[in-house]
């Protein structure tokens, strides 16, 4: 796990990044602490960074060089940036 953030609208809700190229969101407000996974970076994930002001939008930074924004309703890529690596 690199990166983790609480979602400022949904104060039971987690976004982590982690080191299997997947960004996963933590529902702490259910029992069994129900884990959505989204998958579509092809390195590491970073950093996660939740929507400020709609609660189903979150992105994510990789070290694959691309930016993805989520919507985590459906679990789906909404759209993908790709960035230059600077070295």
């Amino acid at each position: 796990m690199f990166g983790v953030a609480w979602s400022p609208l949904k104060k039971k809700m987690l976004a982590v990044s982690c080191s299997d190229s997947m960004m996963r969101i933590i529902d702490l407000s259910k029992k069994d602490g129900s884990i959505k996974k989204f998958e579509g970076h092809s390195d590491k994930v970073y950093c996660v960074a939740w929507h400020p002001h709609f609660d189903h939008i979150i992105a994510s930074g990789s070290n694959d060089c691309t930016i993805r924004v989520w919507n985590t309703k459906d679990v789906y890529s909404i759209i993908s940036f790709r960035v230059d690596r600077k070295d």
